[in-house]
């Protein structure tokens, strides 16, 4: 296992990061984020496991608000023998590399992939519960954020979203509007869901596996309600048999069910991955595709049904305290597994401090991409620490826990430090009391990380985007693809959806990839006479080699955002 040391706080921000050289190939990625999975929801992460092995003693299970699986839920021993749900995933940590100390960038789900899709700390935004589709938020991702999607689409790759988007209903708020090629949503029809969005996956895979291409898969499971497919319906209780469940309602006493529409769920996932990782296998992919598993944050044990003590409903962080919408260690820590053969060492268990807000970074060097410049970012660069386990560091100094206005606590992995106490979280799993007194020096520096990571939050005031009445219209090649000869000149038209009130300007900037391609002009007028009537942009690119940009088209005032991927290719005619 892996410890870190104590530092404090860098900031990525103000500095443009090369990706890697030209000689390193461009990894395929696939990113899997799974929905309300606890940390002790899969078979390697059940406990006693890693923390038993590194000294820490459980309590007993938590008396908390609902009912939810007691300890080592997903595996038991059958005929003498351990078995797992979920041999796929534990394969693949076997492969790799599975953190025990890594945290979802917040407790609920729409700003914990806010926080993932763009390196920033949700509370950046004011983010700190969902999105509602029901309730049809008319607010989202802004436009003037780069994703994940974008950076690594300046750098040539194809990407493609899968499932749960939960970033906003209106079109400019859109996986498309945000650098991803194609989307295939997630439809509610939750027991033949799981299948459909693994086989698009797959499918995806296959037409792009030349690469690099950028998988983002977030099924809604196992999100409640847990719609087995039918032929999964019961299965875990046929695999391990019945399990033992809290009580709810803040009892301290269990109950057995052999009914678990949560673990069937969690076995069908665990399916549905291995499915995708032998396609990979079989294509030949596998030594050059990074492939990440994690969830969105904790159990949701707030669930209705949970907290009146009904069983099956919800998952575990055990030993951990606390679920979503919380602050808890329970809360946000959460699975993570990485694996890329070619690179990163199999078999290894680090505890050292990640987040989900480090993946922007990290993949997007990896991927020979470059860091945005002109804003702040809050996660670090994993891989020269990845590519360097066991014995050795991660660049991460803590975890900042929030809920969308500020930081409530920061933790390293041994202690946590609230505004009023100090714990152990490796004696403590309470979370409630309090070791100022014996550990001064610890409490003073982490009060310090503490003031440090809520004035960085006060000094940047962002906001989410409203829903915009206007669209762009583009009209080119495929969609809003345009491959160009290199040195010669094409070009493509804007115009607008309706006619504006007043004079709008449309801009065009770019926003990643090459230099090498440029647009004229830079902006268009549209008046209350001539919105419908197309206008004219053309393309040059002045580069030897096959490049790729990622160009923004908006209006003056940042709305509405259509992004435009162009592609000098040396064999376009």
């Amino acid at each position: 296992m892996t410890r870190t040391s104590f530092r404090g706080l860098v900031t990525a921000c103000g500095l443009i990061i090369a990706g890697v050289s030209s000689a390193a190939p461009q990894p395929n990625i696939l990113l899997i984020l799974v929905d309300d999975l606890g940390y002790n929801d899969l078979g390697c992460y059940a406990y006693p496991g890693d923390l038993a092995s590194a000294g820490q003693s459980a309590p007993s299970p938590y008396p908390e608000k609902a009912a939810f699986a007691a300890p080592n839920q997903a595996i038991a021993m059958v005929d003498g023998k351990r078995v797992s749900l979920t041999p796929h995933l534990d394969r693949l940590a076997a492969q790799g590399v599975k953190f025990t100390d890594y945290h979802a960038p917040a407790t609920v789900c729409s700003p914990s992939r806010l926080g993932l899709m763009t390196g920033r700390m949700p509370a950046r935004f004011g983010l700190g519960g969902i999105i509602s589709e029901k309730k049809k938020d008319p607010a989202g991702l802004p436009s003037r954020e780069i994703t994940l999607a974008e950076a690594l689409k300046g750098s040539g790759y194809a990407t493609a979203a899968f499932g749960k988007w939960h970033l906003g209903n209106d079109k400019i708020h859109e996986p498309t509007n945000h650098g991803f090629d194609h989307y295939w949503p997630a439809t509610g029809e939750r027991a033949t869901e799981l299948e459909r969005l693994t086989q698009q996956v797959i499918a995806f895979i296959q037409e792009n596996r030349n690469g690099p291409f950028f998988a983002y898969f977030a099924p809604h499971q196992p999100h409640h309600p847990n719609v087995p497919h039918p032929d999964f319906a019961g299965s875990s209780t046929k695999l391990l048999g019945p399990r033992s469940y809290m009580k709810g309602n803040e009892s301290d006493k269990t109950q057995t069910s052999s009914k678990s529409d949560f673990h069937d769920v969690v076995h069908e996932l665990d399916f549905r991955i291995g499915q995708l990782l032998k396609r990979i296998d079989e294509l030949g992919l596998t030594e050059n595709t990074i492939v990440i598993f994690t969830s969105d944050n904790g159990p949701w044990t707030g669930q209705t049904q949970a907290k009146e003590g009904k069983p099956g409903i919800i998952g575990t962080g055990y030993p951990y305290r606390g679920g979503k919408f919380e602050y808890w260690e329970g809360s946000s820590r959460v699975p993570a597994i990485i694996r890329y053969p070619k690179e990163i060492p199999a078999g290894v268990v680090t505890d050292a401090p990640a987040s989900g807000l480090d993946w922007f970074v990290t993949l997007t060097k990896r991927g020979g991409g470059t860091i945005p410049a002109d804003r702040k970012l809050d996660g670090f660069d994993l891989w020269p620490f990845l590519t360097k386990l066991p014995g050795t560091a991660s660049p991460r100094p803590y975890i900042a826990h929030e809920r969308g206005k500020n930081v409530l606590a920061v933790s390293n992995g041994r202690f946590k430090q609230f505004e009023n106490r100090l714990v152990n979280l490796r004696t403590d799993f309470t979370e409630v009391v309090d070791v100022q007194s014996d550990n001064a020096n610890v409490s003073t520096e982490m009060s310090r990380q503490l003031a440090e990571a809520n004035a960085s939050l006060a000094a940047e005031k962002l906001k989410l985007e409203p829903a915009a009445p206007q669209e762009i219209l583009l009209a080119i090649g495929s969609g809003r693809y345009l491959d160009v000869a290199n040195g010669s000149p094409s070009a493509f038209t804007i115009s607008l959806s309706s006619a504006p009130s007043a004079n709008l300007i449309v801009q065009l900037r770019q926003r990643s990839g090459t230099s090498a391609i440029s647009v004229s002009p830079a902006s268009l007028t549209f008046t209350k006479t001539n919105w419908k009537t197309p206008q004219t942009v053309t393309v040059t690119t002045t580069g030897t080699s096959e490049s790729f940009s990622v160009f923004e088209v908006k209006t003056l005032d940042s709305m509405p955002i259509k992004e435009l991927f162009i592609r000098a290719n040396l064999n376009a005619k």
